[in-house]
């Protein structure tokens, strides 16, 4: 890895300590899985910027092929794909040969890999002292030295100019001059002195590669599918610590011009998959509850479902590649399944101006309708929400016409109750918007990305309120500051608190969850586990500060009181003015 990169992927650790845990169990990497009638099949995988324009015939139909199971004309079988009273089985065919190009293209993107196959027992990227990662320039301290907090920056790092900000890092008390790079410009407050990540935030440089692999499951067979790593800072650090149990999209289709016999393929209707490794998640759970008490409260989240993944060698030899958690993507059949409709623009924004500050088209990728190179309801929403509001009402009227306000502050009500902090008001990312045509374009709000939710001691997201959040998260911010937007606020918290998030309802649910996916967990075996230690799962639910129950009762008992001092300062209020 290039040392600038290394320099910023480890001030991006010490800033949100988000990223994946090792496991140090030392044994061998197979599990003892059952091959079946699948072991032996190939897949010839390339990388996809190398398929070329020819194509190839390949022996057709597969196994088990139908039109339910295959091709585009089923609707997404969700009842098939996304359960959650069993652990399914996916098996990933693909040769040592293959496997290994992708591991080279990672290399390519990331440098060479630790090869020790973990840092030790329990230590998780966020607790490795400065020096384990290099301690930063001195010269990025020098730049600071005569600012003040928050003044602009500018400084030579191996002859690369660097311009920043001067804030105070989680790991030293004098002002450092922190990279833009980083997007560390005033947000939710936390461990980064109320700095959030606004900016682009990509440590990887670009996606890697798909690669053409088999996918088995009950009996099924589905040839040249595409697979590609996916992450952004979990895989980078997953990756230099050796580790193998990455997150990973597939897609069913990728690979139609060359083959055309897999033209619209799909698997149960879907396109494509995203299946999460549990980074920086001892639970293994977190994303399939956020899922639920999102689903349960009626906001818009994707399906999730537990899956031992298993990879087949060119020699029929299985190995365990541990529990994932498989993810619905967010894409046509998602907004068919929610809103009852497709044909609206769906943006997954990222990066600069994806906090809303300010339009930049490169902030919001278009999923589809791409032909239509027209972004003008994202920046219709943007310039509302920025607009005079000394005449109130007609303000209001004219954001919500063009965004889903209620449906922004309903999620944003939630995500305090959970504390998810790698959400809009910290990174700028992990969301999408989806034009409702129903609604004349009306923006709708996609939550996306629980991993780091339900978390004791991260970058925390500050006084419940929201009360010192930045102008750099203007959606917060300007909202927050509106007193009948601050009403449905507390409305929403008090509504979560007495449903979906009450402990007789939530605890069976993470309960029996735990119990569902113990023996899959237990499987886990380095270098496929991102586990923290031995006992990490079996601990995950309670006993610990960072254990899900008590961080969900903590959450609780804030919460409350943070509604009942609304409630106090409301009445203050109505008694100043009855009795001025």
């Amino acid at each position: 890895m290039k040392p600038i990169t290394l320099l910023l992927l480890g001030l991006l650790v010490y800033a949100c300590d988000s990223d994946s845990s090792s496991h140090t169990d030392t044994a061998g990497s197979q599990a003892g899985a059952q091959a079946g009638s699948q072991a032996g099949s190939q897949a010839g995988a390339q990388a996809g910027s190398q398929a070329g324009s020819q194509t190839e015939e390949i022996p057709w139909p597969p196994q088990g092929w139908s039109e339910e199971s295959h091709t585009k004309q089923a609707l997404g079988l969700y009842d098939q794909v996304f359960k959650l009273d069993q652990v399914q089985s996916l098996k990933i065919v693909i040769s040592d040969a293959s496997y290994q190009q992708m591991l080279d293209n990672l290399t390519s993107l990331l440098g060479e890999a630790n090869q020790s196959a973990g840092m030790g027992m329990g230590m998780t990227p966020g607790m490795m002292p400065p020096d384990m990662m290099g301690s930063p320039p001195e010269a990025l301290f020098e730049a600071c030295a005569q600012l003040e907090q928050g003044a602009m920056c500018q400084v030579d790092l191996n002859g690369q100019m660097i311009d920043g900000s001067c804030g105070i890092p989680p790991f030293d008390s004098r002002l450092m001059c922190i990279p833009s790079n980083l997007g560390m410009n005033g947000g939710m407050s936390g461990n980064m002195n109320g700095a959030g990540l606004a900016g682009a935030t990509d440590l990887i440089g670009g996606e890697p590669d798909y690669f053409e692999v088999d996918i088995h499951y009950q009996g099924k067979v589905w040839p040249k599918v595409a697979m590609r790593f996916k992450g952004n800072s979990s895989l980078a650090m997953t990756w230099q610590q050796g580790l193998r149990k990455i997150g990973f999209r597939l897609h069913f289709d990728h690979f139609e011009d060359k083959y055309p016999q897999i033209k619209n393929q799909r698997f149960f209707g879907f396109q494509e998959l995203s299946l999460s490794a549990g980074a920086s998640d001892d639970s293994l759970m977190r994303d399939a509850l956020a899922s639920y008490l999102l689903s349960a409260f009626d906001l818009p989240v994707a399906k999730a479902s537990p899956y031992q993944i298993t990879r087949i060698d060119e020699n029929g030899h299985e190995i365990y590649w541990g529990l994932y958690t498989v993810l619905e993507d967010i894409s046509d059949q998602f907004t068919k399944r929610y809103y009852g409709e497709n044909s609206g623009n769906l943006y997954k924004p990222e990066g600069n101006s994806a906090n809303w500050v300010g339009f930049d088209e490169a902030g919001f990728e278009k999923k589809n309708n791409q032909a239509d190179a027209d972004w003008s309801d994202v920046k219709t929403a943007i310039e509302a929400l920025h607009a005079d509001h000394s005449h109130l009402m007609a303000w209001q009227t004219n954001l919500e016409k063009i965004f889903n306000v209620d449906g922004f502050i309903k999620w944003l009500a939630v995500n305090q109750c959970i504390e998810n902090w790698d959400v809009y008001g910290a990174i700028a990312h992990n969301y999408y918007l989806y034009g409702l045509n129903s609604q004349n374009g009306q923006l709708q709000w996609i939550p996306w990305d629980h991993n780091e939710a339900f978390k004791t001691g991260k970058m925390n997201i500050g006084p419940f309120d929201l009360s010192d959040v930045g102008e750099n998260w203007p959606l917060i911010q300007i909202l927050m500051s509106i007193p009948n937007y601050q009403a449905k606020f507390y409305a929403y918290v008090e509504a979560f608190l007495n449903g979906p998030y009450q402990q007789d309802q939530l605890f069976p649910w993470i309960d029996q969850y735990h119990r569902l996916i113990t023996e899959s967990a237990h499987l886990e075996m380095a270098p496929y586990s991102l586990l923290s230690s031995d006992t990490a799962f079996d601990n995950s639910l309670e006993g610990s500060t960072d254990s899900i129950k008590n961080h969900i009762i903590q959450r609780q008992t804030i919460a409350k009181s943070a509604l009942e001092s609304y409630r106090n300062t409301l009445a203050n209020n109505m008694d100043s003015m009855n009795n001025p």
